[in-house]
């Protein structure tokens, strides 16, 4: 029986006697060897991928494809090897960029590739269209302080004037005749099967669809299935290609 151990911090000799000493009832009836998964060892779970960030793996994806590289980053149900965001990043320079991090794979922006991306923007001459809203302290989200600092740099590249930094405010909801484009001098559509403003005519268009794929699917069961070569029986007996050629030629001479 082979036992293998894991751990954070990793595993040594120390902590292999310690549960060796755990399985010693087994020794009785089993060869139990306790060791490390080692460096070939599969990675399964998420916190086995973290650890090797900046290490060469190689990713078997879901459509059995092999990537092979570098891990930049391991989320929650996606990893990104080799190519990461701040790549991505670069191709929109100069053009103003804002972004932000948190306590997820992007907790180390501040440090590893935000200032990359900050010496290319002043590189091509635009060092100030390049922003990081550092947020390391708040799980994965897009909270009320990060909308804020987007806003505010959105109010700053469009010059719309607002008072900076822009905070959310509560507002009133508009009323029903300010959010449709129908008036009395402009008539909305009689209302009946194709209601427009009720959302008549997307049901109709729908209904349309629906019925539509139900009577093929309707026909297809009912069609009988082709029947394959072993069904049909053996083939007719066919002649050999240079009696077929012998006689096509005879065919054209006469």
């Amino acid at each position: 029986m082979t036992v293998f151990v894991d751990h954070p911090q990793g595993v040594d000799h120390g902590l292999c006697e310690r549960i060796t000493d755990v399985l010693r009832d087994y020794l009785n009836e089993y060869a139990v060897d306790v060791s490390s998964p080692g460096v070939e060892r599969p990675l399964r779970r998420r916190p086995h991928f973290e650890r090797v960030v900046g290490q060469k793996v190689s990713v078997r994806t879901a459509d059995r494809k092999r990537v092979r590289g570098e891990l930049i980053g391991a989320g929650e149900r996606s990893l990104r090897v080799e190519t990461g965001n701040i790549e991505f990043a670069s191709l929109f320079a100069p053009k103003p960029q804002g972004m932000t991090c948190a306590n997820d794979w992007t907790k180390e922006m501040a440090t590893k590739g935000f200032p990359e991306l900050k010496q290319l923007y002043t590189l091509l001459g635009a060092p100030d269209n390049v922003m990081l809203k550092r947020g390391e302290h708040f799980p994965h989200n897009y909270n009320a302080v990060s909308r804020s600092a987007f806003y505010t740099w959105l109010n700053h590249h469009f010059k719309l004037g607002q008072k900076e930094p822009v905070i959310e405010r509560d507002y009133q909801p508009l009323p029903r005749e300010q959010l449709t484009v129908w008036d009395d001098q402009h008539y909305a559509p009689a209302r009946g099967d194709l209601d427009f403003e009720n959302f008549g005519f997307e049901r109709h268009l729908l209904r349309l669809f629906h019925d539509d794929a139900q009577k093929q699917l309707v026909a297809e069961q009912a069609s009988p299935a082709p029947k394959s070569r072993s069904e049909k029986g053996p083939p007719g007996r066919r002649q050999p290609p240079a009696r077929r050629t012998r006689q096509r030629r005879q065919r054209i001479e006469s």
